[in-house]
């Protein structure tokens, strides 16, 4: 899974998966990154703050496609 993220807004930004567009967002609140999937009328929330590595492309990258793999087995 070949993960690329870019900035989409003030505190917000989209991840595309395999140079496509996804529906997955990072978004900041209060200084916590946190990796979600708007679904309905709710969205799927991760807990896990991405804070530490936020400022570091490929670290990131790499953790978000971790986290989407395991959330979508």
């Amino acid at each position: 899974m070949n993960i690329n993220i870019t900035q989409s807004g003030q505190g917000l930004l989209s991840v595309d998966i395999n140079g496509k567009p996804s529906d997955w967002k990072i978004s900041n609140r209060n200084g916590v990154w946190n990796l979600y999937q708007p679904r309905g009328y709710g969205c799927l929330l991760l807990s896990e703050n991405l804070a530490k590595i936020i400022h570091k492309p490929e670290q990131l990258a790499k953790k978000v496609g971790e986290l989407i793999h395991d959330c979508e087995k």
